[in-house]
């Protein structure tokens, strides 16, 4: 999935441009030991409200793209 995030940094929507970059951080934190797994899990799932998301004019393949993502890597744990 972390490939998908990445695809994601330059899909042209800003919102998930800035959300992607945001769960590769929040990744490489848990995976370099620095947030606990339940840290990483509850920032994934902050990171994934839908509130904004769902807000977007505009539904694009890259909103379901992130939302995939974002809950495969929380589900993950």
């Amino acid at each position: 999935m972390s490939k998908q995030l990445e695809d994601l940094i330059d899909c042209g929507e800003a919102i998930i441009e800035e959300k992607a970059k945001s769960a590769i951080e929040i990744r490489d934190l848990y995976e370099a030991g620095e947030i606990s797994k339940d840290e990483y899990k509850e920032l994934l799932e902050d990171l994934a409200r839908l509130d904004e998301i769902n807000s977007m004019k505009d539904k694009t393949v890259a909103t379901a793209y992130l939302i995939t993502a974002l809950s495969v890597l929380s589900s993950a744990l």
